[in-house]
């Protein structure tokens, strides 16, 4: 599977679909927007479409009841707490801001992970 640069339009609807929220952290994996919540990535662009994280019950909603479907960034290698919503639903900005924000408030219910240099500098005092 060859990855593709996103066209604009995807980025533009990745963008508008954000919840308005200071604590959102925008940053690039692989050359791909994501947006982070106390250093959990909750969702991204990818290829042409956006995939979101959510809770295991969740996604199962989602599988079951939308035709979402696991993320796989590699065939046969899904991303566990991952799914990419059907197609249609970028279309439908109302629904895909609600399932964004699912996975903002899921985002924010993990443990916050430390940046790289915090984890250092943390991992340095605790051997002292």
């Amino acid at each position: 599977m060859k990855w593709e640069k996103p066209s604009a339009a995807i980025i533009e609807i990745f963008e508008k679909n954000l919840p308005a929220d200071q604590r959102i952290e925008k940053k690039k994996m692989f050359g791909f927007p994501c947006a982070f919540v106390n250093g959990n990535m909750f969702c991204s662009v990818f290829n042409q479409s956006i995939m979101v994280r959510l809770s295991p019950g969740q996604i199962e909603h989602w599988i079951k009841t939308k035709k979402a479907k696991r993320f796989e960034p590699i065939p046969g290698k899904p991303m566990k707490e991952y799914i990419e919503p059907p197609g249609q639903l970028l279309k439908d900005p109302g629904q895909l801001s609600t399932l964004i924000l699912e996975s903002f408030e899921f985002a924010q219910s993990l443990k916050p992970r430390l940046k790289k240099k915090a984890a250092a500098k943390k991992a340095v005092r605790s051997k002292r």
